[in-house]
């Protein structure tokens, strides 16, 4: 309605104004190339929390059946996580998930997995109630690509993503985050990583607006080329650091 259309008109002019004052930084927030989602093996690493009360529970039992028994997807259950793996053209994803009933534990096993290993994830994604956010940003690395907020994603979350991770595409929503949209959203980014091909978010969220467009929730979600709050605060900083060495 019309109090939709004024507040985003408000927030253009606001948006405008910032960015004639802070000049848009380099990292370009429109799409993510595929290659710099794999590592030297052609393997990209991903990070899932998951957190030990009903909502975790429900939402991890949700994702796992986004890829138990589908074809060219296989399933190891280690004792604290699981593995997701799939692989096709030579590239290959891997899903390393905490179960929530171990949350902390499982994190740990996880983050001990990839030390030994030199792994780092390049996708994230948080599960759970805001609550728990700051838990998942503490394990954060420099390296995320792209990272899931599937709660409220509010700006202060951005902030503190990008504190850790400064170049990563969040995904965020203004909203109560749900499993029937992050779900159907995670695992089209999964396809189209493993197809080799780069994240174009204009395109990507039109598509996943024709499949889970009918939930009213998903006009919450904030597709990281239309976080204004992200492109303002790697704007701001940038502008500060920049006054800082002069």
């Amino acid at each position: 309605g019309s109090v939709a259309g004024s507040q985003s008109g408000r927030d253009d002019a606001w948006f405008k104004e910032m960015k004639e004052k802070y000049p848009v930084p380099t990292v370009d927030l429109r799409e993510v190339k595929n290659e710099t989602l794999f590592n030297e093996n052609n393997t990209n690493i991903q990070e899932y929390f998951f957190y030990n009360d009903d909502d975790g529970k429900s939402s991890f039992a949700h994702f796992l059946a986004q890829y138990e028994s589908k074809p060219g997807w296989q399933i190891e259950r280690q004792k604290d996580f699981v593995k997701i793996i799939s692989k096709q053209a030579g590239k290959k994803i891997e899903i390393y998930a905490n179960y929530p009933e171990s949350d902390e534990a499982g994190a740990e096993a996880v983050q001990s997995f990839f030390t030994e290993n030199n792994l780092v994830p390049t996708v994230v994604v948080h599960r759970g109630h805001s609550y728990h956010v700051n838990k998942t940003i503490q394990d954060l690395d420099l390296t995320a690509k792209i990272v899931s907020l599937g709660s409220c994603g509010g700006y202060n979350n951005v902030a503190k993503v990008l504190d850790k991770s400064p170049n990563a595409h969040i995904l965020s929503t203004k909203g109560t985050g749900t499993m029937l949209i992050n779900d159907p959203l995670l695992k089209m980014l999964n396809t189209q990583i493993l197809e080799g091909k780069d994240i174009e978010w204009s395109v990507f969220w039109e598509a996943l607006g024709g499949k889970v467009g009918k939930d009213e929730r998903f006009k919450d979600y904030v597709s990281p080329n239309k976080n204004a709050g992200a492109v303002f605060i790697k704007a701001y900083k940038d502008a500060v650091l920049k006054e800082a060495q002069n």
